[in-house]
């Protein structure tokens, strides 16, 4: 049986195998994408004028804007993760 697209996480599908997957939806991809878009622009502006930026986000997704604006302006960025829970997406 395929795989439901719920099933599929980070590290790839949970209990499918390659033609058992066919395609792996994400829910609003273009409106989140385009929301990663902004965060990352500002982001980066503020990295430019020196600002601290700081990010607060629903889920773990912001931080794909806001770390690569801030890895982008500072290569040797460190980054200190903290989550709630103890889960495969952190």
């Amino acid at each position: 049986t395929a795989a439901r697209a719920d099933s599929v996480g980070p590290a790839g599908p949970a209990s499918a195998t390659g033609s058992e997957v066919e395609k792996a939806e994400v829910v609003n991809g273009e409106l989140i994408g385009a929301g990663l878009e902004l965060v990352h622009r500002a982001a980066a502006a503020a990295a430019a004028r020196g600002r601290f930026a700081l990010t607060v986000g629903g889920d773990h997704s912001v931080a794909a804007g806001s770390v690569s604006a801030l890895a982008a302006a500072y290569p040797r960025l460190s980054v200190i993760w903290v989550d709630a829970h103890a889960d495969a997406n952190t």
